[in-house]
């Protein structure tokens, strides 16, 4: 027997969408946890993992002005193997004068 939830969703695919300051996501703790207990626990049989995160200064701010770079989440990208990731270095691209950052973009069109 399983739930409603349960059976859909071992039967086809899900997509997650990480976005925001990845501060939290260089702990091996908090990618474990999100791989464990959020995208296996889903349980469907094909996950795509998307990052769209933010490397700005007012990251930066929140974390005791230390800047998190693409380097630093070499081991959340191996624990999570995003399918694409995007990394928003211009505060003007989250206010909405750029559209073109979204999890759904394609590999090459990546910054």
């Amino acid at each position: 027997f399983c739930s409603l939830l349960g059976c859909a969703a071992a039967a086809g695919t899900a997509a997650f969408c990480l976005a925001g300051c990845p501060r939290g996501l260089v702990l091996r703790v908090v990618h474990t946890s999100i791989r464990r207990n959020l995208i296996d626990a889903f349980g469907a049989s094909r996950s795509d993992v998307y990052w769209l995160l933010k490397l700005t200064g007012d990251c930066e701010d929140r974390n005791g002005g230390v800047a998190v770079t693409s380097s630093d989440l070499d081991h959340a990208r191996a624990m999570l193997r995003p399918a694409a990731e995007r990394f928003v270095r211009d505060r003007g691209a989250l206010l909405g004068e750029d559209t073109a950052y979204g999890c759904r973009g394609s590999p090459e069109a990546e910054q």
